[in-house]
């Protein structure tokens, strides 16, 4: 007689799947994937920062360089490169930047979801269903979903990491050494998307080498090394030669903030923890007995051969450690929906959702299930107005569902603004001093001076005294007055707000240079703006300057 399968214990299934299992997982890889791109649209916003790389992409296409204002000097005032060309490139096509760079967003978003599936199935080897556990957790994650769509190169990065990740954890579960050199392409790339993009693939690279000591297969690293060396070293020697500075200009202007930023950035990447991981220690703790029965029953691997056998596993458990370190050791970020997070969020998901998926593989107990219905609900609760009835406010981060809604408000208001100071302007080359200076400069299309050093080698590269930088709003510490007003801009915004009566508002006191000449040269103005978007109308105060010239 045959001997009949034990049911009860499971942990084969782990890496085995019917063909009828794969059809319904791919119906429900479908319906993932459309709730998915439903999220993307529940949070749509074409974030304020995203008109700042507009606007770079604007003056190339039109012939100017990589400048902020036409016939001024270069500055590196972003830090998506790649992303820049790519925009020029839909400007120079005729196409509408703000829906193309959504949908190309969007779009890089999805292909993650489904390199993740492949992932889970080809490298974790889990069966069809338990390998949607981390597409659902996906599909739930507020941070990937709210940056698909804002129209920033977050989800294209993101992707590029994952599908870089993809062909180095490939590597390691039997594919050919020309994965690595595939590796090596897509992080050159993402490395012209975002610096990050090198720290990744140098973490990467180091703990392949580590893996392969004292055998011939560390010759495999060289040609990957020698074509990312190559690639992204002549990008890097133009740009240099370019800009001028080691790493762009935003960099300088929102870090320095030495301890305090760094408690800052701890605080931030403990918020996402209790936020979006938190959920999910229910259900991992359930099935705590299924993973060790699983390590108990591969006893052959030892050594090194298990952290082989295992790389899909730990590889996106290590480098979600390592950008989130990151993340902390810059100090986080205020946008909604932590920002920084979601270039990440497919490796966290991966780690998170294979463990979780291997569990269920091996269990038909009801309770982890049930834990992770309830943890996926508590985690999509960020992207509903319900959160704000729950969580409190986070001092250095506009939050997450409130992020959103501040994120609309102000980016409707200061496209508003732009589009008034755009009927006042005479010329280019009347200026207006904002701090934010995104949309405001893609609606005006005239001079726009930064108040806190995004698009100014001065103000980022300024030294500040110890204690004054690291613990305010990130990329919002930066200021010099005295030299925003030696310029002589023609306005100066110093809110963004509508009051019911005109000069309602006035500007806070400012050092004694600039507040001199804010005597002799300027007075407030208040005019009445219908902001439709936001349903709101009132009177815009702000400085306009009076004084010739001459």
């Amino acid at each position: 007689m045959a001997d009949v399968p034990d049911r009860s214990d499971r942990t084969e299934d782990v890496f085995s799947g019917s063909a009828r299992a794969g059809r319904h997982a791919g119906l429900w890889l479908s319906t993932l994937l459309a709730a998915f791109i439903l999220h993307i649209f529940w949070l749509h916003v074409v974030a304020e920062d995203a008109y700042i790389s507009f606007r770079f992409a604007q003056n190339l296409a039109n012939g100017h360089g990589l400048v902020w204002n036409i016939g001024e000097a270069p500055v590196e005032g972003y830090t998506n490169f790649l992303w820049v060309i790519l925009c020029a490139a839909m400007l120079k096509l005729g196409l509408g930047v703000e829906l193309f760079s959504t949908l190309l967003g969007s779009l890089a978003s999805v292909l993650t979801l489904l390199i993740c599936y492949d992932w889970a199935r080809r490298f974790m080897r889990l069966p069809p269903a338990a390998a949607l556990v981390p597409i659902v957790l996906l599909a739930a994650s507020g941070p990937l979903a709210a940056w698909a769509g804002s129209g920033m190169e977050t989800a294209f990065f993101g992707f590029l990491i994952t599908l870089g990740t993809y062909f180095f954890a490939g590597y390691w579960h039997g594919r050919p050494a020309w994965w690595l050199s595939a590796c090596a392409l897509c992080f050159t790339a993402a490395a012209m998307t975002r610096p990050e993009g090198a720290m990744v693939f140098c973490a990467l690279g180091l703990i392949g080498l580590l893996m392969t000591a004292g055998t011939p297969r560390w010759r495999h690293f060289i040609l990957p090394a020698l074509i990312f060396t190559a690639l992204f070293g002549a990008y890097f020697l133009w740009r240099y030669s370019y800009f001028g500075w080691l790493l762009p200009n935003t960099f300088y202007a929102k870090t320095g903030g030495g301890g305090a930023q760094i408690a800052r950035g701890i605080s931030h990447v403990m918020w996402f923890g209790v936020l979006f991981a938190v959920p999910l220690v229910p259900t991992l703790i359930t099935l705590i007995p299924q993973g060790l029965k699983a390590l108990r029953r591969n006893r052959s691997a030892k050594g090194m051969h298990f952290v082989r056998e295992r790389a899909a596993f730990w590889i996106p458990a290590y480098l979600g450690l390592l950008y989130s370190a990151y993340i902390a050791a810059v100090g986080g970020d205020y946008m909604a929906m932590f920002r920084f997070f979601a270039p990440i969020t497919p490796m966290i998901c991966l780690f998170t959702g294979g463990l979780i998926g291997a569990g269920f593989a091996m269990t038909r107990s009801w309770i982890p299930r049930a834990a992770f219905a309830i943890g996926i609900g508590a985690i999509l609760i960020q992207s509903t107005p319900a959160e704000a009835k729950l969580f409190p406010k986070m001092w250095n981060n506009h939050g997450t569902w409130r992020g959103i809604e501040t994120e609309r408000w102000h980016v409707n208001r200061l496209t508003r603004i732009g589009k008034h100071f755009q009927s006042l302007r005479t010329s280019y080359d009347d200026s207006i001093a904002t701090d934010g200076i995104g949309a405001i400069a893609f609606a005006a299309d005239m001079k726009v001076i930064g108040l806190h050093g995004l698009v100014d080698v001065h103000i980022a590269h300024k030294e500040f005294g110890e204690g004054e930088l690291g613990s305010g709003l990130p990329g919002h510490e930066r200021g010099d007055l005295d030299y925003i007003f030696s310029k002589r801009p023609t306005y100066f915004m110093f809110n963004r707000r509508l009051s019911e009566e005109a000069f309602a508002r006035s500007p806070k006191k400012m050092p004694a240079k600039a507040a001199e000449i804010v005597a002799a040269e300027y007075e407030l103005a208040s005019d009445y703006l219908v902001d439709s978007a936001n349903g709101e109308a009132g009177y815009f105060t702000y400085l306009k300057r009076v004084a010739s010239d001459d």
